[in-house]
């Protein structure tokens, strides 16, 4: 069998290929993702839907899974998607009943921003040449909407050069079930957990330190607490606490990405947001500069940050 199709954005391999055996394509699909071979990118691919109406919810969630984003570079957009398919079936609306005029009125602003992201192009390659010293950072959050967390490649060369890149992200939706919002951000670290656990396994680099990042003092004062915790809280602090090399610490709700993916937001606004794609700006500095937690040392601004979260909610 004579092995054709040959693609690669390196031009020096493509010497030693036949033309007649070379992808004469600029664009390859690439484990269902689109590889643009110039530019070296990849981008999440998403069926464009040109008939607008009628619009049922059958054909809601035929739109909804054609965006495949198996990393979840999307999560924050696509939460938008699967919250306008909850509310649906909160309604209790047949598979084929037609919309209202108000929610296709929503659902085309939605369905128009799915197309949009088509249009982003994300690196393929991030690694850093030369001697590099590897950490994974994790960052999770949660809202009255969804639990979302956010994995981090931080690489440090020997002279200094940092660079920080998203690597994978999930989001949950909150049940319609009641849930305080301790408990919430309390399953956000759980999937932060489970997500640096199958990074980790996919990666095989020598990571030197995991750390994870929520803006819950409550949730880290009950991974060190030692006294007897709810039947729910006690199950999933055993699961956290089995992860004996994660460090865990406090980051402001306005520092922490994964607080866009558990609200959600637009391509556009995304684009603009530094912040998700490569963490917050202190990660550049040095090791020493980040910013730690001391559990006996509550600031005032802390304070108000977390009685602003939890105002208008119910009481753990």
């Amino acid at each position: 069998m004579n092995l054709r199709e040959w693609a690669s954005n390196s031009q020096k391999f493509l010497k030693c290929i036949p033309k007649e055996d070379q992808a004469n394509r600029e664009k390859l699909k690439v484990l269902g993702l689109t590889w643009t071979i110039k530019d070296d990118t990849l981008t999440v691919n998403s069926a464009r839907n040109d008939n607008m109406s009628p619009v049922t919810k059958r054909e809601v969630l035929q739109r909804v899974a054609s965006v495949f984003d198996p990393l979840g570079f999307f999560t924050p957009v696509t939460l938008r998607t699967k919250l306008f398919l909850q509310m649906l079936w909160n309604k209790k609306m047949e598979w084929d009943e037609q919309l209202t005029e108000k929610d296709i009125q929503q659902w085309k602003e939605i369905s128009f921003d799915l197309d949009e992201i088509q249009e982003y192009h994300i690196p393929r390659a991030i690694g850093l040449p030369g001697t590099v010293t590897f950490r994974l950072l994790c960052f999770c959050d949660a809202s009255t909407k969804a639990y979302a967390s956010a994995v981090y490649l931080h690489q440090l060369r020997e002279d200094n050069l940092c660079k920080i890149d998203l690597l994978f992200s999930k989001t949950r939706l909150v049940p319609n079930k009641k849930i305080t919002l301790p408990r919430l951000e309390l399953l956000a670290v759980v999937i932060g957990v489970r997500c640096i656990d199958f990074v980790k396994k996919q990666l095989k680099l020598p990571i030197c330190e995991t750390i994870l990042w929520t803006d819950s003092q409550c949730v880290l004062h009950w991974i060190g607490s030692k006294k007897p915790l709810a039947t729910f809280v006690d199950n999933r602090i055993k699961e956290i606490r089995q992860q004996q090399d994660i460090q865990f610490q406090y980051v402001y709700t306005k520092e922490n990405p994964a607080d866009i993916a558990s609200r959600g937001t637009t391509v556009s606004l995304l684009k603009e947001n530094s912040q998700w794609g490569h963490g917050p700006s202190w990660l550049t500095k040095h090791r020493t500069e980040w910013p730690s937690w001391d559990p006996h040392n509550i600031s005032v601004d802390n304070v108000q940050e977390s009685v602003g979260k939890f105002r208008n909610l119910p009481c753990y």
